[in-house]
Formats: C-alpha cells, structure tokens, sequence
C-alpha cells in the first residue's frame, strides 16, 4: 500500500491537502486514491474555471467570500476566491518581504494599480490609482504623495516604469519626497526599467513575486540581486514541474506550481500561474530559492493622449461587464496607430453585437473618447513560437533612412 497523500514531511502542505479533500467537491472527487503529493495533477487556469462551482467549499459565511477576477493575463480573466481569514497569513507574508529588503515595517505602503480598491479604515495605505493617470496630469497626481512621510511605491512592474519614463522626460525635481523604495510586482521588471526606477526615484528597487489569486508576497528578491527570489515557505507551496506536473530537478527549468496554504474558502492545489523558473541548486537560509524566472515580462501601449494601456488593464473592457465575461472567451489588443487599438475577439459561441458595442465603449471611456477601436472576431488568440500567449503589442516606430 502506497503512502497517504497526506504524509509529505510538510505539516501545513499535508493540512490544506487534507482539508481540500474533506470539503471540496472537487477535490473530493479528484484526490480520491491518489497516494502522492506529486501525482495530483496541476490545475490550470481553464480547469479551474470551468469547476468553480465544485472547487469552491459550500456553506460558508458569505463575507468570508472575497470574489474577484484575475487581470487575463493568460487571455481571459479567471474567476477565483481568497479567504477573508488569510488576512494574518498575508500580512505575515508581506512582512517577512520587507524585513528581506531590509525596508521598515511600519512604512507607508502606495499601492499603484490601475484602480487599487482598498478596505474601508485601512490605515497605512494609500491608493494610487493608473486608470485616468497621462502625462498631463501625473505630476499633479504624484504631488498628493508629499503628506506621507516614508512610504514606498508598491505596484505592477510595468505602470512603475511608465511612471518613471515620463519623470525622467520632464527632467525636472519630484514633485514629492523621493520613496524609501520601489517595489514592483505582477509582470517582471526588465534591466532597462530598474534602471528607469532607480534613476526617476533615486532609491533601491526590489522585485516581488505572486500571483492574484494565490499571494503577491510568495516570494521576493535580496537586496542588490534582481535574478533570486526567496520564496516565504509559510505562505505557500512552490514547485517547479514538467509540463506533466513530475517535480524538476534544481536547475532544471519548468513550469510554476504554486499551492496556497491558508485559503480554506477556494483551495489551490499545484495550481498553474502560466510561469516559468528554475529551483536553484542554493536556498536562502531554510527557505528556497527560484531563478530565471519568465512569464511575466509585459507589454505598455502610450497613446497620444498620454493613456497608458497594459496587459493588467487591457481585460477591464471586459471584467466590469458581466455580459461581456459570459459572451468572450479571450482577447488580445493591438495597436495599430497613435490613437486606434485592434481587439482580437475569441467569442465562446458566437459574437454578440451588443456585447461588442459595450467592448467599444468602454476602452473609450478608460483611454479616451477620441481612441478609434476595431474588433475582430476569430477562432482562437495567436501564440508566441514557444506556445505563451501574448496579450497585446504596442505600434513600432517606423525606421527612418539609413
């Protein structure tokens, strides 16, 4: 008789298997004889959507339910829930990252997205929000910064390198207190964007790793080295496996599979982020450590109206619309003049006019009124040659005479 897929030598790792077992559907059906941890097949995003209802623990309290959407980051948004409890478990997480970067704990934290929607009577936190934020208005915006006292600029990668981009354009002192630090998380930061931050904000820069639906605290980068991230062990679960879910060898390149710990409300069990890493062959202290981590590098369009379209932001024409979420199955955004954007439409049954309508309008009201924007219906999203998906690409400059 083989081993229980509870007895992986991990306390918390066999506890949240255990639970999912006891009281999802889902898994209920799915751990049923399996006798190791690593024979639990990885879900992915597609399957987890379509077995939401299964997934998701019956009969709890509905505001222990904490609903949302990822940003479509894999071609559509995924519906999935945190647990309200996980809150200390988060917080620890985040924690343990500041201590890593050697920031003070008690700090101001700005979290930049493109609308951070923050808990009533947070304190301690401030959003600072990129939807409605161009050129012409961002220092004006950044100028509310200098009430704060220390504080850092925590956000996605990329809306920090745009802001960076246009400050060093202006050549022209900060409109507030430079931060205590930057902190970049969701797609990863390019060697040319640190570089961006760095100067723009005259302070260290780290890198945070996560997902939406898991933690964005799973992991983060050592002061000084932009390639390791050392990954908080009490959180959750990270391994690195073939595409068939066998566990890779250190050093051995694979997909990411990541397993939350505490959410006891939609458990995640070797879930697939869509990522890329590597486990090193050298850990930090008792924790281990990722390397080569891919995936995440994203894609800006700058208008010329100063809007910025992301691959975070690019999926809001569909999230705020419930109709629009049951009627699209993917989408990818292009680029294709200084004011017009082309929306590839993967539609789950057949295009819906209305819906397409209400797609127009609202990349209107998000970029702007006088952005031109064309659908266009096909079977499914074009892949990059190593088989990712990519989201949206920005117009290239036409090359002049040599």
């Amino acid at each position: 008789m083989g081993r229980s897929v509870l007895e992986t030598g991990r306390p918390a790792l066999d506890a949240i298997v255990r639970y999912a077992s006891q009281n999802s559907p889902y898994y209920a059906s799915l751990l049923e004889g399996v006798q190791r941890f690593e024979d639990i097949p990885p879900l992915t995003k597609q399957v987890a959507q379509a077995n939401f209802d299964h997934i998701l623990v019956p009969d709890l309290h509905p505001e222990r339910l904490l609903r949302a959407w990822t940003s479509g980051s894999t071609g559509a948004p995924v519906a999935f829930v945190t647990d309200a409890w996980a809150g200390p478990a988060c917080e620890a997480a985040r924690a343990r990252l500041l201590d890593l970067a050697g920031i003070p704990r008690g700090v101001h934290v700005v979290l930049v997205l493109t609308d951070p929607k923050l808990p009533p009577g947070l304190t301690g936190w401030t959003g600072f929000p990129m939807l409605g934020t161009v050129r012409d208005n961002l220092r004006e915006r950044l100028s509310t910064l200098d009430r704060l006292g220390d504080y850092i600029l925590y956000g996605i990668a990329s809306a920090l390198e745009w802001i960076a981009t246009q400050l060093e354009r202006d050549a022209r002192p900060l409109p507030m207190p430079a931060p205590v630090a930057v902190v970049t998380t969701a797609d990863t930061l390019t060697l040319t964007g640190r570089g961006r931050i760095e100067r723009a904000f005259g302070c260290p820069v780290h890198s945070w790793y996560g997902s939406t639906e898991t933690d964005p605290s799973l992991a983060g980068t050592l002061p000084g080295d932009h390639d390791r991230y050392v990954l908080n062990e009490d959180r959750a679960y990270v391994e690195v496996a073939d595409e068939d879910g066998r566990p890779c060898a250190p050093g051995e390149r694979g997909q990411v599979l990541i397993t939350d710990l505490h959410n006891r409300c939609f458990p995640l069990l070797r879930y697939a982020v869509g990522d890329l890493a590597v486990m090193s062959e050298r850990g930090y202290g008792a924790s281990r450590v990722l390397e080569r981590l891919d995936g995440r590098r994203s894609t800006t369009v700058e208008l010329a109206n100063g809007s910025l379209i992301t691959e975070s932001n690019l999926h809001l024409v569909l999230i705020r619309d419930p109709r629009a979420i049951e009627c699209v199955e993917a989408l990818q955004g292009v680029q294709t003049g200084p004011m017009s954007l082309e929306l590839s439409v993967v539609w789950r049954d057949r295009r819906d006019d209305r819906t397409a309508k209400a797609i127009q309008g609202r990349a209107r009201d998000l970029w702007g009124d006088d952005l031109d924007v064309e659908l266009r219906d096909v079977e499914r999203l074009e892949l990059l040659p190593s088989g990712k998906r990519w989201l949206l690409r920005r117009l290239e400059p036409v090359a002049g005479p040599s």
